[in-house]
């Protein structure tokens, strides 16, 4: 990189930043638009629970192994040019799920779901390593819980209307929702290109995953991925499954998602001091963990509004921290961010492989209240990432 004067490379920041806010922002906005209620989706066509998780088991274990080449190669092209391969990956899969029901696909379902596991994996993976390594190049140290909170407020601004808007396309046409989706997705990556190419050098050895000072971070990214599987994949579906509308699911998740814009940023800035973080962390990993593991008691619309909502509240006092401590190390050791995508992605098949076998062997609502339980304790294990 070119030797700026100070003001010269706080100005490449800010532009680098600028960009990367308005990207992830239109992009959140289509993405909640429809992978909330792929699941559903997925239910409402007459696919198993076993195959909806099955697919999900799929989508992750490429991701645990697809990482590090992956990362290697948004590198050598070009960390905007792999957010931009990104997209017609992820159109690609849309027009899949779009066709699920009208092609008659000769494959039994778990191929066919394994099929689109691997594009949905590939376009995730070719977006979330470039733009976490992007990111956490830009972000400055005295700043970087300001930024954080930034970030995430704005992603979940733009995901309140998303889950409304998709919600009530879907439940007109899910085919309407992923093709205006598509077109959103396609439209996101045209800020980034105001800008030079980025690159950074990643060095990788599976010993890193080894390191006594990862142990903690092991355990908290393990237990983020513990969290991530059912609150994500589970929950949409088992709201669904309690008779609730697709629209009202879209509402539900669009207050939650308000409540936790309104108090990002503040968060954010508080975070900059590294006593607030700590407070905040602890503060958010156990009221979170005690919120998630009894979403299942509340089988209601009067609960999951309660519940989700409260669930947006305390994730962000959770998630702004660890993720501010996550960029901070990633500065530095761009490398973390590899074995943060592995440890993360374990935690996310364990769950969903327990999940297989207590939809098998257990009834369906205790079944989701056991699971609902671990994700709750993933999220207090995300407390070992303090500082």
């Amino acid at each position: 990189m070119p030797n700026f004067h100070g003001h010269e490379y706080k100005y490449l920041r800010e532009r680098e930043l600028n960009e990367i806010y308005i990207t992830i922002a239109i992009r959140t906005f289509a993405i909640s638009m429809i992978n909330l209620f792929i699941p559903i989706y997925l239910y409402k066509l007459g696919i198993s629970l076993i195959h909806i998780v099955l697919y999900y088991v799929f989508f992750y274990t490429y991701a645990l192994f697809l990482n590090y080449p992956i990362s290697l190669f948004a590198n050598k092209i070009g960390f905007k040019h792999s957010i931009l391969a990104s997209m017609p990956c992820m159109v690609l899969l849309y027009m899949l799920f779009y066709s699920i029901d009208k092609v008659p696909w000769s494959l039994p379902m778990p191929a066919i779901l394994a099929i689109f596991a691997f594009v949905g994996s590939c376009s995730a993976l070719l977006f979330w390593m470039a733009f976490h390594f992007d990111f956490s190049k830009f972000t400055r140290k005295s700043k970087r819980g300001t930024q954080v909170g930034l970030l995430k407020a704005i992603t979940t601004v733009l995901s309140v209307l998303g889950p409304v808007v998709g919600g009530v396309l879907a439940s007109i046409s899910f085919h309407a929702t992923f093709v205006i989706a598509s077109l959103l997705l396609l439209v996101s990556t045209i800020p980034l290109f105001f800008s030079n190419e980025v690159h950074r050098p990643i060095k990788f050895k599976l010993k890193y995953l080894f390191l006594r000072k990862n142990t903690n971070k092991f355990i908290a990214h393990l237990g983020e991925g513990i969290r991530i599987a059912p609150v994500e994949v589970l929950w949409p579906l088992f709201i669904f499954i309690s008779k609730i509308g697709v629209a009202s699911v879209g509402l539900i998740f669009s207050a939650a998602n308000l409540v936790m814009a309104a108090v990002m940023f503040y968060i954010g800035k508080k975070s900059d001091k590294r006593k607030n973080r700590q407070k905040f962390l602890t503060f958010g990993t156990i009221s979170n963990g005690i919120i998630t593991g009894t979403r299942a008691l509340f089988a209601n619309v009067y609960g999951f509004y309660a519940t989700t909502i409260l669930g947006g509240l305390t994730f962000a006092f959770l998630i702004v921290p660890f993720h501010a401590s996550m960029y901070k190390r990633a500065s530095r050791e761009p490398e973390y961010l590899i074995f943060r995508a592995i440890t993360l992605n374990c935690g996310r098949i364990l769950t969903l492989l327990i999940a297989i076998l207590a939809f098998l062997y257990i009834e369906m609502k205790l079944a989701f209240t056991i699971l609902f339980v671990i994700a709750g304790l993933g999220a207090i294990l995300m407390w070992f990432t303090k500082e």
